[in-house]
């Protein structure tokens, strides 16, 4: 699936990109307890400084096997969710934000971040950079 994507030359460019998105946006995110959802075999939390990191999810590699949309997750523990491609891989997309809001500590500075592997076209019709839409990250 996208994980064999992302080995693709292509994918290989979108991945890099987003890596450097998601670095940026998670390496000053301070806290005790950080979780990614959704593809475990690639490592988007590797600049967190943040101590306790988990993968989630039901792919085989998840330290926590969970449903995106019930995590096993005291509400207001987490101190940083990223989600990358968890959304528009699902059917469920509203109750996996809702779910995210729960387990998000309390945090007026909570931000959701879109980049991604789909390249949008403008009402131009031109090709967006990549990072037009799709991973998220959340930060609480």
């Amino acid at each position: 699936m996208l994980a064999d994507w992302f080995e693709t030359p292509k994918g290989g460019y979108v991945l890099a990109w987003e890596r450097g998105q998601f670095d940026a946006a998670v390496e000053d995110v301070f806290g005790y307890n950080a979780v990614q959802l959704g593809l475990p075999g690639l490592d988007f939390l590797r600049e967190s400084r943040i101590p306790l990191k988990v993968r989630a999810g039901l792919e085989p590699g998840c330290g926590l096997r969970s449903e995106p949309v019930r995590l096993p997750l005291a509400s207001q523990s987490i101190d940083l969710l990223a989600l990358p491609h968890v959304l528009e891989f699902s059917a469920q997309p509203h109750a996996i934000l809702r779910e995210a809001e729960r387990v998000l500590m309390p945090e007026p500075d909570s931000i959701p971040c879109r980049c991604g592997a789909r390249r949008a076209r403008s009402a131009g019709g031109d090709e967006r950079s990549p990072g037009a839409e799709s991973s998220s990250v959340c930060c609480g």
